[in-house]
């Protein structure tokens, strides 16, 4: 009987109490979908990842030569630890596609004749693989196939070792190579559109490259528990005399790397970003609860003087939180699950799995929901302890009206500068500081996270806009098959529309700093003059000059270093005599893509004893002769590769910013709901708390408008007395969460546009609106003899 009676008197006071519980489990709900749809997506990624890798045997090491003999196969093969050698022919080529003007550039890769190879085997989505005696089949990757709407059986024209060929698609493919299709750790981002690869029969594309009985690449499987660091040592060694450019692990595989920096991310974020939504949940429920058992004094009396004791009373108030939190981890799963599946879909644009299927399991919504009960539990403690702590003869009696004493601007002398109500409400808020103070603090979250919602676009807008109109302005990119001399910018300059050229030297260079280290492409420029095209800035987006013998590394790279300027790192070389050098850091530059590390061209020329030559070069064309100048580049038998500026942004902004820009728009979302949240609790605790004090000026006279504003006035003063408060803590917010968007190769940058300060203002004054009318409404539907029975 006893939990029967105190079960129904739940019951009323959840419906009675039903807006600020719809109020606090869509904030507790935002916070569960969220944990939810990351922790899920970055299970469901990291599962389809390892059973990609290990099902098509995806390689440990991986090393890149100029020509090494296929005997040197077995040699490698003896090496200790080592269980599979896949040695390969790879070449870049350019490619005409069909019904296009521009290029695009396939890297072909031999594969056994008409057979799996044994390492980073394709899993086949359409097709076949090329047969066993064909010279021009091919199977291509899914994206660059889907990309240029290719499919078996359509052909393509390539620049094969100087002659034009044609390839024909037998097969679409997908390696856990490129699971993140790249050219190179050159390029920005994923440009399917131009860039994708082919793979054919390693004896056709070996013949047509004069490679017959030698290879260019190879792939190792280790055993398990075997020394890596030892084994590409030995690697290396045995590669040197055929031009290696040094073996690498599976960690500095870029696609590799660029799937493990998502995971990372995903990972913190679906830490750290509920923990926020959780907090202000919890906070609402202490906020909300405590001021609950204040207006049930005399009910908690009552309990008390009927037996129910302590125990009992706090396991009903806890209760009360507990249900509040459950009805939002109820509803915040299934949103978390949907919000889930939508985000992996924009996944597999980017990320290329056979089979990414979103998958939640049931253990993730056990501890979601865990997580919600316990900062429900948290958030009622207060409230729970002041309510077992009323002494059943003090509950009984009202609570003492409150000690006058002159207002703030009383004691200012400004009392005659307002008018009597904005007085009134000043002295109620005074009065009742410690409710107005968590309702403040409580609105400052709300307008912290559309802050830092609204401030994630500032970031990535901005980040695009230093790279591509700062930094990359040239129009397109060229990239030779091999190293020239430097009167190759003549002809460069030379192909049709070119109205601008600026040459540069890249070359393959472990940069290390003790301990710490990355392989990379040092890129070497001419410091004789101020680039035009490709330029090198600090933080303040001012041109960084070259030293005469020094090297300027990107911030991120120099982070990873743990170097500043002044300091020396080392630069090992992978061609030519392989030498090893030490530089000092000149300047460090603040872009904001990549891994780079920049040096005079003459000076990267002297180190690697050669003479003028270069090995690609940055353009700028004539919009008018576009399509004059790419013909002519699919004749020039020397360019390798080539990317376009626009073809880039595009790319960024279908891929990269749709990523984050839907994850900002769910952040924005919920932060409008824990606005609309906050405020609709606030207020419909102080119309609970001042139902007497309202309903007294209506019997002495005074209009319901005036009422009305007497109770929406309190919070609009309290909506505005946060609002700065909400901007300096979402600045902080956004400092604590950037290290969730620092990636090796890309960093988003702390930007907050004038707009995002007028539209976080805006969202909790918009919430504060759509409050004030719902709380008006139940001020005029007031019981105002009932609201007036209170014992004295």
């Amino acid at each position: 009987m006893v939990i029967s009676a105190l079960f129904r008197k739940l019951l009323r006071d959840l419906v009675l109490w039903r807006g600020q519980i719809i109020a606090i489990g869509a904030v507790t709900a935002c916070g569960i979908a969220t944990f939810v749809t990351m922790q899920s997506n970055f299970e469901s990624m990291n599962a389809a990842l390892v059973r990609y890798y290990r099902d098509f045997a995806f390689g440990d090491i991986f090393a890149h030569s100029t020509r090494a003999p296929n005997a040197l196969a077995h040699r490698i093969a003896a090496l200790p630890a080592v269980q599979n050698v896949q040695t390969r022919v790879v070449e870049d080529v350019i490619a005409d596609l069909p019904g296009r003007t521009d290029l695009a550039g396939i890297r072909l890769i031999g594969i056994p004749n008409g057979k799996q190879p044994s390492l980073n085997r394709l899993f086949l989505r359409v097709g076949r693989l090329p047969s066993p005696t064909s010279h021009d089949e091919v199977a291509i990757s899914e994206a660059f196939a889907q990309a240029n709407h290719l499919s078996p059986g359509s052909t393509i024209r390539i620049v094969l070792n100087g002659r034009r060929d044609t390839i024909r698609v037998v097969g679409i493919a997908l390696s856990p190579e490129y699971v993140y299709e790249m050219r190179g750790a050159a390029d920005i981002w994923p440009d399917s559109r131009h860039f994708g690869i082919a793979w054919m029969n390693d004896s056709a594309l070996a013949a047509a490259f004069d490679m017959t009985g030698a290879f260019n690449d190879l792939t190792i499987r280790l055993a398990p528990g075997a020394d890596r660091s030892a084994t590409r040592e030995r690697l290396d060694r045995l590669l040197a005399p055929y031009g290696s450019l040094g073996a690498y692990g599976r960690d500095e595989q870029i696609s590799d790397r660029f799937v493990s920096n998502e995971l990372r991310q995903l990972r913190a974020q679906a830490i750290a970003i509920p923990l926020i939504f959780l907090g202000v949940a919890a906070f609402l429920i202490n906020a909300a609860l405590s001021r609950l058992v204040g207006t049930q004094r005399e009910q908690i009396a009552i309990l008390k003087a009927f037996g129910y004791g302590n125990v009992t009373i706090a396991l009903h108030y806890l209760t009360a939180a507990v249900l509040t939190v459950g009805i939002g981890a109820a509803a915040g799963v299934p949103i978390g699950w949907w919000m889930g599946y939508r985000l992996a879909v924009i996944y597999t644009n980017f990320f290329r799995f056979p089979h990414l299927a979103f998958h939640s399991e049931p253990r993730i919504a056990v501890v979601a929901i865990a997580i919600s009960l316990l900062a429900g539990a948290l958030g009622a403690l207060w409230a729970v302890r002041a309510a077992v702590s009323l002494p059943p003869a003090e509950a009984m009696r009202a609570l003492s009206p409150p000690v006058f004493r002159p207002t703030i601007l009383e004691r200012a002398g400004l009392s005659h500068a307002f008018p009597p109500m904005f007085r009134m409400l000043v002295r109620t808020i005074e009065r009742r500081w410690v409710p107005s103070l968590f309702t403040v603090i409580a609105l400052s979250f709300a307008v912290a996270i559309l802050f830092v919602g609204r401030s994630t676009f500032d970031s990535v807008f901005w980040m695009m806009d230093v790279q591509f109109n700062y930094v990359s302005r040239e129009d397109a990119t060229l990239v030779f098959n091999r190293t020239l001399r430097s009167q190759a910018r003549l002809d460069v300059a030379a192909l049709p529309g070119v109205m601008e050229v600026e040459p540069f030297r890249s070359a393959l260079v472990r940069v290390s700093n003790g301990h710490r280290s990355r392989r990379l492409a040092v890129i070497g420029v001419e410091s004789n003059h101020t680039p035009a095209l490709h330029r090198i800035i600090d933080r303040d987006l001012r041109e960084i000059h070259l030293p005469a013998h020094g090297v300027v590394l990107t911030k991120a790279l120099a982070t990873i270093l743990k170097v500043r300027p002044g300091s020396d790192v080392t630069l090992s070389f992978y061609e030519g005599r392989r030498p090893v050098v030490r530089r000092v850091v000149a300047a460090v530059a603040d872009e904001l893509v990549g891994l780079n590390v920049y040096m005079p061209i003459d000076d990267l020329q002297a180190i690697l004893h050669e003479g003028p030559s270069i090995s690609g070069a940055y353009v700028r064309i004539d919009p008018r002769r576009e399509a004059a100048f790419n013909r002519a580049a699919k004749t020039t038998p020397e360019i390798a590769g080539i990317s376009y500026r626009s073809a880039a942004l595009e790319e960024f902004r279908k891929t990269f910013a749709e990523s984050i820009g839907i994850s900002a728009t769910f952040i924005l979302g919920f932060a409008l709901v824990i606005a609309i949240g906050v405020v609709y609790n606030s207020g419909r605790v102080a119309l609970s708390e001042r139902a007497r004090d309202l309903s007294t000026l209506r019997i002495l006279g005074y209009s319901f408008a005036y009422t009305a504003v007497m109770l929406v006035g309190e919070q609009a003063l309290l909506t505005l007395a946060a609002i700065p408060i909400g901007f300096l803590l979402g600045l902080t917010l956004d400092q604590a969460l950037q290290p969730l968007y620092q990636l090796e190769y890309y960093r988003v940058p702390i930007v907050v546009a004038a707009s995002t300060y007028v539209l976080s203002a805006g969202g909790v004054i918009v919430a504060a609106a759509i409050t004030a009318a719902l709380l008006t409404n139940q001020l005029y539907r007031l019981d105002i003899v009932a609201a007036l029975k209170v014992g004295e």
